[in-house]
C-alpha cells in the first residue's frame, strides 16, 4: 500500500535523444508498473519479449510496462531494436 521509490530511468527515443523520467511519475493514474531487465545477448530474454507483449496488452489499463536493457553498448541496444521491431 505504499508508494514506490522514484526511480529513475533514461528512455532513449526512436531519434536517439536521451530523456531521465521517474518511472512512478512518468504515467499518472497507472497503479503498477513492470519492469522487466533483459540483454540482447540472451537468448531467455529475447524469447520473452513476445510474452511480455502479449502480457502488456492483456493488463493494459492502470499498468505500464517497462523493458530495461542491462547491456553496455547503447548502439547495440539500437541496433536491435530497429531490427526487430
Amino acid at each position: 500500500g505504499e508508494t514506490a521509490p522514484c526511480v529513475v530511468m533514461e528512455h532513449v527515443r526512436q531519434d536517439n535523444t536521451v530523456v531521465e523520467h521517474c518511472i512512478r511519475d512518468a504515467h499518472p493514474g497507472h497503479s503498477f508498473t513492470l519492469i522487466e531487465f533483459f540483454s540482447i545477448s540472451c537468448s531467455a530474454c529475447r524469447e520473452n519479449l513476445p510474452i511480455l507483449t502479449e502480457l502488456a496488452m492483456e493488463i493494459g489499463g492502470n499498468t505500464t510496462t517497462r523493458l530495461v536493457s542491462i547491456d553496455r553498448s547503447r548502439m547495440a541496444v539500437l541496433d536491435y531494436i530497429e531490427q526487430n521491431r
